[in-house]
C-alpha cells in the first residue's frame, strides 16, 4: 500500500511549524545585495567589452595599414571611408 504524504504537514503530526525569517531587513538586504552584485557584474562586463572592441578596431586598422604598405589593399573592395567609420555606431531604421 502506498502512503500519501500531505504537502503541508501539521505541527501536531510531528513536523516543524513554519519559522519566520529572523529579520525582514536581513532578507531585504540579501535581495538588494544580489541585485547590486548583478548590476556591478554587468557594468564590469560592459567596460571589458568596450576595451576589447577598441583593441580589436586598432588591430584591424593596423592590419589594413600593413596591407596598404605592401600594396595588397584593393580600395574597390572596401572604400577607405568605411575604415574610418570602424567602431562608430549607426542607428538603423531611421
Amino acid at each position: 500500500m502506498v502512503r500519501a504524504y500531505p504537502i503541508v504537514l501539521r505541527a501536531e503530526e510531528g513536523a516543524l511549524a513554519y519559522v519566520t525569517a529572523p529579520s525582514i531587513g536581513h532578507e531585504i538586504g540579501v535581495t538588494i545585495a544580489g541585485i547590486a552584485s548583478m548590476l556591478l557584474a554587468s557594468l564590469l562586463f560592459w567596460i571589458w567589452w568596450t576595451f576589447k572592441l577598441k583593441a580589436d578596431i586598432r588591430k584591424e586598422q593596423a592590419r589594413i595599414e600593413d596591407l596598404r604598405r605592401r600594396g595588397l589593399w584593393n580600395k574597390n573592395i572596401i572604400p577607405s571611408r568605411q575604415i574610418e567609420d570602424l567602431g562608430k555606431e549607426k542607428v538603423m531604421g531611421r
